[in-house]
Formats: structure tokens, C-alpha cells, sequence
């Protein structure tokens, strides 16, 4: 299973396990509603998912690559 990690520019980081680019997805807007949502100074800088040994996909303009 791959993992998603973002980070905010304030140093806050935050990882979950995903299977494909829609879970990465859906987990990037919870975190928006639950953590952004209650830090409106806070913005993310970056978004990967990471697996088999590598980054398997990057956000890029508000929407992560497929995998």
C-alpha cells in the first residue's frame, strides 16, 4: 500500500495509507475540512504519495498525478 504525506507550510505534516489516487484524494479533503479548516494561516505546500521505493505521484495545482 502506498502512502500520502502532506505538508503546510507551518511544518505540519500528515500521513496516510492509500491504495489508489482517489483515496490520496478524498484524504487531502478531510484534511482540509478537519486540520485546514481549524488553521486558516496554514496552507499545503506539498502533497506525495509514496511507495515501491519511491514518490509514485506529486500535487501538483491543487490535484495529485495519477498512479
Amino acid at each position: 500500500m502506498a502512502v500520502l504525506v502532506i505538508s503546510t507550510s507551518m511544518g505540519t505534516t500528515h500521513e496516510a495509507e492509500v491504495r489508489d489516487v482517489h483515496d490520496a484524494e478524498q484524504e487531502i479533503r478531510r484534511f482540509e475540512r478537519v486540520y485546514l479548516a481549524s488553521h486558516p494561516n496554514d496552507k499545503i505546500i506539498d502533497a506525495s504519495v509514496v511507495g515501491r521505493g519511491g514518490v509514485i505521484a506529486r500535487w501538483r495545482g491543487g490535484r495529485l498525478e495519477d498512479f
